[in-house]
């Protein structure tokens, strides 16, 4: 690849056990667990004419059936891409992860950047001489000159699609971004984090990744999706950052791109207004999920995701919506109300107004409520950290918040392991003779035999709590190997709700108790109320 008479990935270079360690550009994918490549049967040269060069390699016999597009459209330093998948079997099969892989010559791009942080990169091969914690994970003397501890892990340089319009390396010299310019065919919508760079100048594409709580694609016969276009955008001169932002913006006020003729990738889209309302008259905001599939939007993979928020009056808008069915969901960005309403609806290709909607929730008393409803850890400390493996260390192993005398959000964090048991200490509460209910928001629990090993354990975690001692259950929770891949934010979100009876508190000095078992739980929000 050469910018101005340079190469940009002649000195490519890896872990001596990884047969990509001298490639760059490249389209693999994790099936049943297993690295596999495409078996490319064929090039086709879509376009060959002064004004685009547009080439595919073809996989046409493997299970996932790949079409793999670079295309360049001017003398401009941008490469375009995009990748067809479709299923080539009448039976369903899973696939652990699809991604673009780019690696760069390290010691041309030196410093990586996502909308987190910008960090230098060792290479595995540095890495490896050091005392290893976990996979990917190393204890170095030097390591704060990578990450923010001693130790360095692949994934502190994970983030949100959400937040990063682009993404890269830059040296002194050259800047090498990737630009998404939509969201809409990554999975799981807002929350959705993933690996963008780490070591050896690598920068990833996660066209799905069950990394971080999104779990496994289950492919059904017959399904198929364009991923793309993006772009990968080469700069240089004083203000590199500032340039490949003004690029990505460009790229986004552009999209559905004109250029791009096929009908897998529709170009006259819909533009969907409407208004969420609660029926308990809390004005907050929400965020609006329009998902595609049969399962929630955290875990959809097969089709295309479009994510806004609303304002206080609950009124929102997207554009450029494909048309067809979706699942619109909505969570809370602040308050007291917990969960996700959800209903289906149909876009069309125009302006489309939904009739007004409105989520039923339970008109309640709020006694006490830690936190706020967002489906993540803020407000709670550490939750706005920059990721490490030495946060989930630092959290105490025993911790009293007393209701009315602690005094913030910062006194609660943002994850508990299973070192110790966490109280929650409260007075008594008007006897109403009324049923309360204790809930128990999360926005994350993953499992890990202990810090610092390999061995994950072999359950699921749980959670246990008690009130003045009397068990008020257990629960278990499905892995999303959030914590232990250094997320502080989010995993996947769950929601316990437990019926107390008002005789249940005394008059003074309640006291909850809550353990995990075998991993961790990082907490939405924690309120004890009851109906009216």
């Amino acid at each position: 690849m050469s910018y101005k008479g340079k190469n940009l990935i002649e000195h490519l270079d890896g872990n001596v056990v990884d047969p990509d360690r001298h490639n760059s550009f490249y389209l693999d994918y994790h099936q049943d667990l297993k690295s596999k490549e495409p078996n490319y049967n064929r090039v086709e040269i879509i376009e060959d004419s002064n004004t685009c060069k547009h080439i595919a390699f073809c996989d046409d016999n493997s299970q996932l059936r790949l079409e793999y597009h670079l295309l360049m459209r001017s003398e401009k330093a941008q490469v375009f891409s995009y990748v067809i998948a479709k299923s080539n079997d009448e039976h369903p099969f899973t696939i652990n992860e699809l991604r673009t892989v780019y690696r760069l010559d390290p010691a041309v791009f030196p410093n990586s950047y996502t909308t987190s942080r910008i960090g230098l990169q060792p290479s595995s091969n540095y890495t490896n001489q050091f005392k290893r914690w976990q996979d990917e994970t190393y204890e170095m003397p030097d390591g704060e000159r990578f990450s923010n501890s001693k130790v360095y892990s692949k994934y502190d340089y994970a983030d949100f699609f959400a937040n990063n319009p682009f993404w890269g390396f830059f040296g002194s010299e050259y800047g090498f971004w990737f630009v998404p310019a939509s969201t809409e065919y990554y999975p799981s919508g807002p929350l959705k984090q993933e690996l963008m760079v780490h070591y050896d100048g690598i920068l990833l594409n996660y066209l799905n990744g069950a990394h971080l709580g999104t779990g496994d694609f289950h492919i059904s016969a017959g399904w198929k999706k364009l991923y793309g276009p993006w772009s990968i955008y080469i700069n240089d001169g004083t203000d590199k950052l500032l340039d490949a932002q003004e690029y990505a913006k460009k790229q986004q006020t552009n999209w559905p791109y004109s250029w791009l003729q096929t009908p897998l990738y529709p170009l006259t889209r819909g533009n969907v207004y409407g208004k969420l309302t609660l029926s308990n008259k809390e004005k907050i905001k929400l965020k609006i999920i329009l998902s595609q599939g049969d399962t929630t939007f955290d875990k959809a993979s097969g089709g295309y995701i479009y994510y806004t928020d609303t304002n206080e009056q609950g009124l929102f808008s997207l554009k450029n919506v494909r048309p067809g069915e979706y699942r619109l969901s909505a969570y809370p960005l602040e308050g007291s109300t917990v969960g996700t309403f959800s209903t289906k609806i149909s876009v069309k290709s125009g302006d489309q107004t939904l009739p007004s909607m409105q989520w039923q929730v339970p008109k309640e008393t709020v006694f006490w409520q830690i936190g706020t409803s967002n489906h993540t850890t803020v407000p709670f400390q550490f939750s706005t950290n920059l990721r490490n493996s030495t946060w989930r260390k630092l959290t105490p192993a025993h911790l009293i918040y007393e209701i009315g005398k602690s005094q913030s959000d910062q006194d609660w964090y943002c994850i508990q392991s299973t070192r110790g048991v966490w109280e929650i200490h409260f007075n008594s509460i008007p006897k109403q003779n009324k049923t309360l209910t204790l809930s128990i928001a999360l926005a994350g629990a993953s499992k890990t035999n202990a810090d610092h090993e390999n061995d994950r354990g072999h359950g699921d975690p749980s959670l246990e709590i008690s009130l003045n001692d009397n068990p008020l259950g257990q629960k278990t929770f499905l892995d999303d190997n959030a914590v232990y891949r250094n997320a502080l934010k989010c995993g996947s979100y769950h929601l316990w709700k437990i019926p107390l009876d008002s005789d249940s508190c005394v008059d003074e000095n309640n006291i909850i108790k809550l353990r995990v078992h075998n991993g961790y739980m990082m907490y939405d929000t924690i309120k004890l109320t009851t109906i009216g």
